[in-house]
């Protein structure tokens, strides 16, 4: 969970400052920027850690609190 936030903290930075840099553009900008190679590596690294974050997490709330051992394997 450490790695992924430490990877998440530039990605988001990143992906903020281009929402903002996109806002008012039309769906041909957008499409041209995201389909430009970095943008599009970035935004699948968002993506990708943004998941596997959430999943790391959700896991750790799920051995600390649900009581039966049937229903934790179930859940994670």
């Amino acid at each position: 969970q450490r790695v992924t936030s430490l990877a998440l903290l530039p990605l988001t930075i990143w992906f903020v400052i281009s929402v903002i840099g996109l806002a008012g553009a039309s769906y041909r900008e957008t499409l041209a920027f995201i389909g430009a190679p970095i943008n599009a590596v970035l935004l699948l690294a968002l993506i990708a850690a943004t998941f596997h974050h959430m999943a790391s997490g959700l896991q750790v709330v799920v051995e600390d609190y649900v009581r039966g051992e049937l229903q934790r394997l179930g859940l994670i």
